[in-house]
């Protein structure tokens, strides 16, 4: 892993999603606590330091939050807030609609086909057209209309031959979910401590925790799922510190992990063993990239080019890493 790019924005940033044409978008936290998106663009230099710069196209003032997602086939970027309004803009940065869509915060969001998938503070998975700004879809694993569910704080969903959404909740628990029957989860798997991410890649889901965890199983569906074991690897970035974001990926035909962390790293694990091994997955570490002294907060792929990887971390910096 080697970097491309590093820039020091003025505002703290949160979250980010690669989008198309090299852009870039993250919503930051200024200094007077006001949320701000950005849309940025990633160009070849020369000259500096680094091949590539990275400059700002647009601004606007946000509701804070982390969810935040490029829908690349409509080229529009979905921004949720704590206030549980979704937005969405277009590349240039137009806002090209604004709905209050739930009463409670929205931690993340991702794309099911033609919806937006929101994780929302009451434990809720709500399904959204952003083209008519409405809900169509509610995931509510209650028994009863009094139970309160733990906070949902990240989602991903599964490909289309897999119909499916993967929940992380603050409890610590991963829950798969068929949105065609929406009343119970599919697959249920337990954590010691609350989900900070999970991902499908690979065929494989992966999940990072508070206390320094990463999970590994196989997702409901796919050929290779034997049963609902998961194989967990604890501390892989030290004693100490919360795996904010998993990201698998394939290097030189091998199924692969990154992940960052609380140390300022971005590591780069092989992933051994599954069916071979009784269905226990191994991480082996391959590389490890400082790329700064303070928290990884967030990390993302660009679906266009899997070997190039975006970072954001706490000292303001967004770092863009070659494979």
């Amino acid at each position: 892993m080697f970097c491309l790019s590093n820039t020091t924005l003025p505002e703290q940033p949160l979250s980010l999603s690669p989008g198309p044409d090299n852009r870039v978008a993250w919503v930051g936290r200024s200094p007077v606590n006001v949320g701000v998106l950005c849309i940025g663009h990633l160009q070849a230099t020369e000259g500096t330091d680094y091949p590539f710069t990275m400059s700002v196209l647009h601004k606007a003032n946000v509701d804070v939050s982390k969810a935040l997602h490029w829908d690349h086939e409509k080229a529009i970027l979905v921004q949720g807030g704590f206030n549980g309004k979704v937005s969405v803009w277009d590349v240039t940065g137009r806002n090209l609609r604004s709905a209050a869509v739930v009463s409670s915060p929205i931690h993340q969001v991702c794309q099911l086909a033609a919806l937006s998938i929101l994780a929302c503070g009451n434990g809720d998975i709500i399904g959204c057209d952003m083209r008519i700004a409405t809900p169509s879809l509610k995931i509510s694993p209650r028994a009863t209309d009094q139970e309160k569910l733990p906070e949902c704080w990240t989602i991903c969903a599964l490909p289309d031959d897999i119909p499916g959404i993967v929940a992380g909740y603050s409890d610590g628990s991963v829950r798969i979910f068929d949105p065609r029957k929406p009343i119970s989860s599919i697959c249920h798997h337990q954590f010691p401590a609350g989900l900070c991410s999970v991902n499908f890649a690979c065929n494989l889901v992966s999940a990072s925790t508070v206390d320094g965890s990463i999970g590994i199983f196989n997702a409901p569906g796919t050929r290779a799922q034997k049963d609902e074991s998961i194989s967990v690897h604890s501390r892989v970035h030290g004693d100490k510190g919360t795996i904010w974001s998993v990201r698998g990926l394939v290097v030189q035909n091998k199924r692969h992990l990154l992940s960052c962390g609380s140390k300022g790293d971005v590591k780069l694990w092989e992933i051994e063993g599954g069916l071979e091994r009784g269905g226990n997955f191994v991480l082996s570490s391959q590389s490890t990239l400082l790329v700064s002294p303070q928290v990884v907060v967030g990390m993302e792929l660009f679906p266009s080019n899997p070997n190039l990887l975006v970072t954001t971390s706490m000292d303001r910096r967004i770092e863009f890493i070659g494979f």
